[in-house]
């Protein structure tokens, strides 16, 4: 008897099992439906096999039309460059599940306006049975980015609007600090100096804030040349004499071919020099290819600092075209480490190779070669230095650090410098980094191109 009903069990068993499935299945359609990023999914052939109700909204085609196309026939996005992304940008480009974040990119209409900005989030998913699927979360910002546009314009032209008067208070000032208008008393001259120094740091204010519109409206306009690097950093340790003096500070630079007779701060060895990099022009003299204002003022900003958080010792500014190999083998120490960039270079010598304690309380500005073409340029000081939680903050818009670089209440800073000179360096086609011990000091760098 039971012989005779088992087909019909098995049957009934097997219906029953596909209506849960059915209503799991819908239930899970249901849920994405309801979301509001849009989420899609392809195969290891990268076929489409899901796609729902927001993505078909954000691409304006259906999801039957879609199930089984290959993604970048259907998902066409670019960067604000304009440089177009596919989908080996974000899918399968680990073997593990790791999640990949793309921002800042755009979809497009068929005449080329910008119809929406979105960021994506994508993750390898792998089956028990090792099949491989890429989930990709795609987030509409277009209204977000529409704000941030009109926030930025705002800026920009109260920015602008703002520079004008102030130039002319300040020229007000100085012509009573001269005494233009007449002889001051002690406490008058107190007062306009005070005056003075307000109204400088208001310009440098309005001038950051119309850097960073620039920037993050992409209108930054570069102008790279070949730069001697060595003359640029010869000036501007000129123009810091003066600050440094007042502070007590020792402040020397050492040129490549007095490399070798500071063994405390970079003690290369004597080379052939045939073997020194052909790209370095005899000793007084090293190409890089840069935008030269934008570098000065990425030179201030990181020597400025320096100056401005060091209370005992002195700056050494040295550039060393020696090879990597001739570097010092510090012992290591525990630091914190935090670096940016665009298109790291390949050889590059870590900012964590050198060991700011063993630089005779000298907080050091270092240029130094590598094989991989770029230059790097190191400000080490001996100051208050940075807690590992806190560097995360640095080089972000209006970044605030208690006993750091962007301590606002005690140097009067913007708290926009390192972020102004981490867009130019990137755009540069360099990167920038710090690492640094709380108590002990820390080290800011960037690298650049070596002119060809």
């Amino acid at each position: 008897m039971d012989d005779q009903n088992l087909p019909k069990n098995i049957a009934k068993e097997i219906y029953k099992r596909s209506v849960e499935l059915l209503r799991q299945r819908q239930r899970f359609e249901q849920l994405l439906s309801g979301v509001s990023e849009a989420v899609l999914a392809v195969d290891q052939d990268l076929k489409i096999t899901i796609f729902n109700k927001a993505a078909e909204r954000m691409f304006n085609v259906t999801a039957t039309e879609v199930l089984g196309r290959n993604i970048d026939e259907v998902v066409h996005l670019e960067e604000l460059s304009g440089e177009g992304v596919t989908s080996k940008d974000f899918c399968f480009t680990y073997t593990s599940p790791q999640v990949v974040e793309l921002n800042d990119l755009v979809i497009k209409t068929p005449n080329g306006q910008i119809a929406r900005y979105v960021t994506i989030k994508s993750s390898n998913i792998i089956s028990s049975d090792t099949t491989k699927e890429c989930l990709v979360t795609m987030t509409d910002m277009t209204r977000e980015k529409l704000l941030e546009n009109l926030k930025d314009e705002f800026i920009s032209v109260t920015s602008h609007e703002l520079r004008t008067p102030m130039t002319i208070i300040k020229n007000y000032l100085w012509m009573m600090a001269s005494s233009r208008g007449g002889q001051l008393t002690a406490i008058q001259k107190n007062y306009v100096t005070k005056a003075q120094k307000g109204v400088e740091r208001m310009l440098k204010l309005i001038n950051d804030m119309l850097d960073v519109s620039k920037i993050d409206q992409n209108r930054v306009e570069l102008h790279p040349t070949t730069v001697d690097l060595v003359k640029l950093l010869t000036d501007v340790v000129d123009d810091f004499k003066g600050k440094t003096e007042e502070k007590g500070l020792k402040l020397e630079f050492v040129t490549p071919a007095l490399c070798h007779p500071v063994p405390s701060v970079i003690p290369c060895v004597t080379r052939d020099p045939g073997s020194m990099d052909p790209r370095f022009h005899g000793d007084d003299t090293l190409l890089v290819r840069a935008d030269e204002d934008k570098l000065r003022e990425i030179i201030v900003n990181f020597l400025g600092n320096a100056v401005k958080f060091t209370e005992h010792g002195g700056i050494v500014v040295s550039v060393a075209p020696c090879h990597p190999d001739s570097s010092p083998r510090h012992p290591e120490r525990s630091e914190g480490s935090l670096a940016y960039s665009r298109a790291t270079a390949n050889g590059l010598m870590s900012a964590g190779d050198r060991n700011p304690a063993s630089l005779d309380s000298s907080p050091t500005l270092r240029v130094q070669n590598d094989t991989g073409g770029q230059v790097k340029v190191s400000v080490t000081d001996t100051g208050k230095g940075i807690a590992p939680e806190d560097l995360e903050k640095l080089f972000h818009k209006f970044s605030r650090v208690n006993n750091s670089y962007t301590t606002a209440a005690e140097a009067g800073g913007t708290g926009l410098g390192l972020y102004i000179s981490k867009s130019l360096v990137e755009r540069m086609g360099g990167e920038v980094g710090v690492t640094s011990t709380e108590g002990q000091g820390s080290t800011f760098w960037f690298t650049l191109p070596i002119a060809s």
